[in-house]
């Protein structure tokens, strides 16, 4: 039996040779995106040590060695680059960030421990953001982006475009005065085209293909698409093992890529449940989009692991004050720096000076799980109360998603500045479902309401919110009559009724309903703007059991070609119970704000929607137009530019070239599995 010091160069043979892939991954990884390793100590555990000991254990069984020394000075040089190169530090030249928390309220807010958001309050001013009706999120973000209404600046649904946009955003006027931007995620971005002054544009999640402009960041939504599609693909489905090599170049990071991998192996070993996996992706997608927005600011800023070695080097030669290195060695490094300082000459860029980053987790996971939150957790504290079978683990998926949201905004201040031009908000806010009622009523299927009135009406969109229906016209018809369209929806809308045929019959087939042919539900129509008409409905309380097994007739009836009679089957084919555990839209949204000319307040009286592009063009030094309804709540405005003075800016300036040309609907699929996912759409 060989002793230890027989086996130990083939232990240190197996370690070097076991440790090399990861050592070569890391230092490659490092090399590429030099915030890659933000978790040494996690990487040293998790990965290399495991390997080590591994290697250690094969190579004494063996008890062979081949080029044990050069192995291992080649795993060391690869460890100190790994955790010694330099990092940079700092993001220059940023004017005014903009953070969005879609659905975000200030009711939970105020309950959780949010340091960051403690922090912008108490050196800032905070107010209640009022929405608008129809609460429907692409029209929202619009709005608050031109201070417009939708009415005027044409996005009414989410069957929609960034050519659509008929008037300018703010990012249109910055970039005229020659002011780069970097939009990340930003709702009607899409198709993406950054401005001629510069910066980036990754559009958020109604797009339906993966382009981003510049081309090379068109990644971050290839892996987005890639993982949640069902249907029609235009990105191109990208294998596991790719994902890392494609994404960790752009700014994908270690802690990170360690979540998604435990993400994986617990799919793989548990086979989490739908409300668990979506709450687990939902944070990992902040978390990716947290490090592709912070390197792409960097890369926009012209920082790179070259300047690090740049800064590092000057001060080791002698150029920052006294050499501290012997002159020969002090020699040599400086003539590798020329060459790193002639290569990176080319990588310079211009910092961005306008910035928005929107998360959407606040939004998506109140949708599906604000009623578990309300049933597990002490509202007044937001405390679990404890996971039992009622009260699984995941049910904190909100209070996870605020205060991660919270995290990664003081990440992104600590980069930028906390003395920039800081701005906070939501689109609308939430609230639980209506309580003594939330599982017992139903409503229209959205895809079926959808077809009966594309037959009668011509080209709509349905999308639900809670117990509301919106529905928009999507199109002027042949004639570009809207009024006469809107008069057909309002009596199609007005008239529509699902009467319960028989449901108990006796034995001699007698009747036994008191009133069998009394409507299910009527529909409350709210007209909210020239194209877009919002329904709540009266209705009657119901079972499961009472969709599969009720007949119901419906008026009007417009199967196929045109108007017919008797139109009837199932009630589940028409209706759907609404969600008792669902969360439903509140027009108190959350207005934050920190800089240089604002003041620590509280704002008693609530912000609109449309004040947003008139303050975030005073906190830029730039006017507004005369046709904003809104005001500035912050700084002293410019004196205005006249009405439509820069309609000549707006991504749809000729949009009404567009009006009756077919839509591209091959992507139909990408968009609609998300909404049906938040419960804007049913089948």
């Amino acid at each position: 039996m060989k002793l230890w010091k027989d086996r130990r160069p083939g232990a240190f043979f197996g370690m070097s040779l076991t440790m090399l892939l990861p050592v070569s991954f890391g230092a490659w990884a490092v090399t590429v995106n030099p915030w890659f390793m933000d978790e040494p100590l996690l990487f040293l555990g998790l990965v290399l040590l495991p390997c080590a000991l591994i290697g250690g254990y094969l190579g004494a069984v063996i008890a062979r060695a081949w080029y044990s020394r050069s192995l291992l000075t080649a795993n060391l040089l690869g460890i100190a680059w790994i955790f010694l190169r330099p990092v940079p530090q700092g993001i220059e030249g940023v004017d005014l960030f903009v953070f969005g928390m879609d659905g975000a309220t200030w009711d939970l807010i105020d309950k959780l421990d949010m340091p960051n958001l403690e922090r912008l309050q108490a050196q800032g001013s905070r107010s209640i953001l009022e929405s608008e009706e129809p609460m429907l999120s692409p029209l929202l973000w619009t709005t608050m982006a031109t201070g417009q209404h939708h009415d005027d600046h044409g996005i009414r649904n989410f069957n929609t475009s960034v050519d659509r946009v008929r008037v300018a955003r703010v990012w249109d006027i910055a970039d005229m005065e020659g002011l780069s931007v970097g939009l990340y995620k930003w709702l009607v971005t899409h198709p993406a085209e950054a401005g001629e002054s510069g910066g980036f544009v990754v559009p958020a999640w109604l797009a339906e293909d993966p382009h981003c402009d510049p081309p090379e960041l068109s990644i971050i939504k290839q892996i987005e698409l890639s993982n949640r599609l069902k249907r029609k693909n235009k990105a191109e489905q990208l294998a596991n093992w790719q994902i890392p090599f494609l994404a960790i170049p752009r700014g994908l990071r270690f802690s990170t890529l360690r979540h998604a991998t435990f993400l994986w192996l617990a799919e793989k070993v548990r086979r989490p449940g739908p409300k668990e996996k979506e709450r687990d992706m939902q944070l990992l997608r902040v978390w990716m989009d947290r490090d592709f927005f912070l390197a792409q600011m960097h890369r926009e800023a012209g920082k790179s692991t070259f300047d690090s070695v740049n800064d590092v080097g000057e001060k080791l030669t002698g150029q920052y004050g006294e050499n501290p290195l012997p002159g020969a060695v002090a020699e040599w490094m400086n003539s590798g720096l020329n060459v790193l300082r002639y290569g990176q000459s080319n990588l310079k860029g211009k910092p961005t000076n306008i910035a928005t980053f929107t998360i959407y987790s606040t939004d998506a996971l109140s949708h599906n799980h604000w009623g578990w939150m309300t049933q597990c957790h002490d509202m007044d504290t937001l405390t679990f109360t404890g996971a039992d079978e009622n009260c699984p683990e995941w049910a904190t998926a909100i209070p996870e998603s605020y205060q991660q949201g919270d995290e990664v905004l003081g990440q992104i201040l600590d980069e930028i500045g906390w003395d920039t031009n800081i701005v906070v908000l939501s689109d609308h806010g939430f609230r639980p479902a209506d309580e003594g009622d939330a599982g017992k009523n139903f409503i229209p299927r959205t895809e079926w309401l959808k077809k009966q009135l594309n037959l009668y009406v011509g080209a709509v969109e349905v999308h639900r919110e809670g117990k509301k229906i919106s529905v928009s016209l999507e199109e002027p018809d042949i004639d570009g009559n809207v009024t006469l369209q809107m008069e057909k929806l309002n009596f199609f809308l007005s008239n529509l009724t699902l009467r319960g045929r028989c449901f108990e019959v006796s034995s001699d087939g007698m009747c036994l309903d008191a009133e069998p042919d009394a409507p299910l539900f009527s529909a409350v129509l709210r007209e909210e703007s020239q194209r877009t008409v919002g329904l709540t409905f009266r209705v009657e309380q119901m079972t499961s059991g009472d969709l599969e097994q009720r007949d119901v007739d419906y008026q009007p009836c417009y199967e196929m070609e045109g108007p017919g009679e008797g139109c009837s089957a199932k009630l589940g084919e028409y209706a759907k119970l609404d969600d008792p555990l669902a969360g439903v839209h509140h027009p108190d949204g959350i207005l934050l704000a920190s800089g240089p000319v604002i003041q620590h307040e509280v704002r008693e009286e609530a912000a609109h929607l449309v004040d947003i592009a008139p303050t975030l063009l005073t906190l830029l030094g730039l006017s507004p137009s005369e046709d904003m309804p809104g005001q500035s709540l912050w700084g002293k405005e410019n004196e205005r530019m006249p009405a439509n003075y820069y309609d000549k800016l707006a991504p749809g300036a000729d949009f009404n070239d567009l009006i009756g040309s077919p839509t591209d609907d091959s992507s139909s699929g990408i968009r609609e599995e998300q909404l049906r996912a938040l419960g804007y759409m049913e089948d």
